[in-house]
């Protein structure tokens, strides 16, 4: 394996558990009757950039010379949707809370 794989392996895990806790985002959104626009838009714009963000790195390749730092600096992208993911859609919360007072409790 080329350190291309060992690293899209490593992306794919930490994109694949941000699109996970937002398919999961969805089902409660679909189910919750105290669903916010706003909100759903931002859960459906953080799957498409997650999918964007993977086939994306199919760019790196071509790339032949990896050091620690490139290999940490490429694996922070999906960290970063990660995170949002996560707090866009906490994996605990009450089933009366309403979405729209959890978006404007988290946003910045």
């Amino acid at each position: 394996m080329t350190i291309f794989e060992y690293l899209m392996v490593m992306v794919s895990i930490i994109l694949a558990l941000a699109l996970a806790q937002s398919l999961r985002g969805v089902t409660e959104i679909v189910t919750n009757p105290n669903r916010y626009w706003i909100h759903s838009a931002w859960v459906a714009m953080i799957i498409i950039l997650i999918i964007q963000t993977w086939w994306g790195y199919w760019d790196f390749s071509g790339m032949s010379h990896w050091t620690l730092a490139t290999f940490l600096y490429v694996l922070l992208m999906p960290i970063l949707i990660f995170l949002a993911a996560y707090l866009i859609i906490p994996a605990y919360r009450s089933k009366d809370s309403d979405w729209a007072d959890h978006f404007y409790a988290i946003r910045s």
